[in-house]
């Protein structure tokens, strides 16, 4: 499995033990909140749009 191309954008990921989605931004973990919730959603969404 290779790097992601830099030019690439973030992905909503599941923390399975906690049932957290989590975001990874340059080498730091954002907890965004229960993971299918639509507060993670929003929350993602702010982090991409910045």
């Amino acid at each position: 499995m290779g790097r992601r191309p830099s030019g690439a954008l973030p992905v909503m990921r599941r923390h399975k033990l906690t049932n957290t989605a989590r975001i990874v931004i340059d080498g730091k973990v954002y907890s965004l909140g229960r993971w299918g919730t639509d507060e993670a959603r929003m929350r993602f969404d702010t982090f991409i749009a910045a």
